[in-house]
């Protein structure tokens, strides 16, 4: 079986319980930077094969992205003995390189607040600021949620 035909059995069967963010980034991977794999047989593809596949993304992220998903696709198919062992295992994943948090200056959190009065996407980053909300948590509120009587925001859903 090609990797390929085994990619489509694993997608058909796995997807449905992705988000859908997810499985179009699953899906873009697979046209993008998988091409090296579509052709082979899963028992003939190495290391090296993955490791094209891999270098060919540019980021640091998607290099690790796509390493992880060409392992969880082989694994489903060791599992479902189709191979002998993962290929995959004998690599080491692309470092995870972490981003420096920046944070706001004293002077930047005083100068949104006084923005705020006039500036909406000021007053946006100071709800966030004074609540810990995320960006798609506040863009998804309406003012069902918001009880100002009792001071407190329900938070049902995320904008994705």
């Amino acid at each position: 079986m090609t990797f390929y035909t085994w990619w489509q059995t694993f997608y058909r069967v796995c997807s449905p319980s992705w988000s859908h963010d997810c499985s179009a980034e699953y899906e873009l991977i697979f046209r993008k930077h998988c091409i090296p794999l579509h052709e082979l047989e899963l028992k003939d593809i190495l290391p090296i094969h993955i490791r094209e596949c891999v270098n060919s993304a540019k980021s640091q992220n998607r290099k690790r992205k796509v390493h992880f998903l060409i392992h969880r696709v082989l694994d489903e198919a060791l599992i479902n003995d189709l191979i002998d062992s993962n290929p995959v295992d004998k690599l080491k994943p692309p470092k995870k390189i972490k981003k420096e948090v920046q944070c706001f200056s004293a002077d930047e959190v005083k100068q949104i607040l006084e923005d705020s009065e006039t500036d909406p996407t000021a007053l946006m980053i100071s709800i966030l600021l004074f609540t810990g909300l995320r960006r798609g948590e506040l863009l998804a509120l309406t003012w069902d949620n918001v009880h100002f009587d009792d001071k407190y925001i329900l938070v049902c859903q995320t904008l994705v």
